[in-house]
């Protein structure tokens, strides 16, 4: 028996099958017998008993609720309908449609996850920069070398803890590849107000200008702020007492030559003697023979040098120069296309 269809079966794309007494389905379209074959194995018959489902399932189609069943061919919808005095029971292909719901709820556990790492980086790096900051001002009171060896130490695991903060923030985030778009002069507004009072309280004289209407940037947020922290934090601690930086949007040359619209901050600071100059210049540079540095002084050093892997891979560049007793550097973004 075939259903009276206005449309040849041919060309109806949901799989449609009259339930009979014994509760086989009897096939009235093309769609229903490829389905049915691919469920029992290559055989033209199947009974509702049969499915592959749970007993409650088969409760619930029983009573006319959609269930979902899962193939190898992928997932299905069934139900069960009436009409007049036949039962039926129509098949509908879901597999795209739950492929698209789970992307959006990914795409929304990302963002989430982004969201809570963003506020426990800030806020632990906070807390971290409090801590430099008391150190910092500690100094003044120190009186012997075990004073001096308790508040280095202290120093280090501070910063050792807000690097591991930052890891953790991006481990968060690392499955959804996040790359947010955020304001680059908000970005450099949250370094500076974590490191500032650090800075301060270690006498570092700091001046900073930013053009109107920076472009927005697109990256890791995170990786910026944490990038822009640990080249400060290392000016700092090698014994920089001015530092000057300036935002700019500019044309710019990165990666393959190209000009393009940037954010470029270039941060100077001095005075410098060779002896802290040579080695922060050959981990910024990147020069053979610069690992050794890293390793002498992993607390700062590799911070350095975390920056710079960060910026080549958000496709920016961080170039570093001498200019007499004063090292300058320079972070490009890429500015997000409108």
């Amino acid at each position: 028996m075939s259903l009276p269809l206005a449309v040849p079966p041919e060309l109806v794309r949901d799989a449609i099958a009259k339930i009979d007494r014994d509760g086989c389905l009897l096939p009235v379209t093309c769609a229903m017998r490829d389905w049915i074959a691919a469920v029992a194995g290559g055989s033209a018959r199947l009974a509702l008993a049969k499915l592959p489902i749970e007993d409650g399932e088969k409760v619930a189609l029983a009573d006319g609720e959609p269930v979902m069943m899962a193939t190898p061919q992928g997932l299905w919808q069934l139900q069960k309908m009436v009409s007049g005095d036949a039962d039926w029971l129509v098949v509908i292909d879901v597999t795209d449609r739950e492929r698209h719901i789970t992307a959006e709820l990914e795409t929304a556990r990302s963002r989430s996850l982004a969201r809570m790492a963003a506020t426990m980086a800030h806020d632990l790096n906070n807390q971290f920069n409090v801590v430099l900051a008391l150190s910092a001002h500690l100094d003044d009171f120190i009186q012997d070398d075990a004073d001096r060896a308790i508040t280095r130490e202290l120093e280090r695991d501070t910063i050792v803890g807000s690097r591991m903060a930052s890891v953790l923030a991006r481990l968060l985030v690392r499955r959804g590849h996040s790359r947010e778009l955020f304001s680059s002069a908000e970005m450099l507004a949250d370094a500076l107000s974590m490191m500032s009072k650090s800075l301060q309280q270690a006498g570092v004289n700091l001046h900073v200008e930013v053009a109107a209407e920076m472009p927005n940037i697109r990256g890791s947020a995170i990786e910026v702020v944490q990038s822009v922290m640990s080249i400060l934090m290392a000016f700092e601690h090698l014994g920089a007492a001015n530092i000057r930086c300036a935002m700019t949007r500019e044309s710019f040359a990165i990666a393959d030559g190209r000009l393009r619209d940037c954010v470029v901050w270039r941060c100077t600071a001095c005075p410098w003697n060779e002896g802290t100059m040579a080695p922060l210049l050959a981990v910024l540079n990147a020069e053979q023979g610069s690992l050794p540095h890293v390793a002498s002084n992993p607390e700062i050093m590799a911070g350095v040098a975390n920056a710079l892997f960060a910026q080549k891979r958000m496709g920016g560049d961080l170039q570093a120069k001498r200019d007499g007793d004063a090292l300058c550097l320079t972070f490009v973004w890429p500015a997000a296309r409108a």
